[in-house]
């Protein structure tokens, strides 16, 4: 804060990852309907298979 006080917030960070079709691509991605929900990064994947 400006006034030099403290803030303290508790905040949860998940990982997630899903497996997705290579043939197919990506148009849209939506997130619920939830000011509680956001998004700090969704980066593709390395595909370790080919390695």
């Amino acid at each position: 804060m400006s006034n030099g006080s403290e803030r303290i917030r508790t905040s949860y960070l998940s990982d997630y990852s899903f497996a997705l079709n290579k043939t197919k691509t990506i148009k849209s991605f939506a997130l619920p309907n939830n000011s509680n929900v956001v998004a700090l990064a969704i980066t593709p994947g390395l595909d370790l298979s080919t390695c």
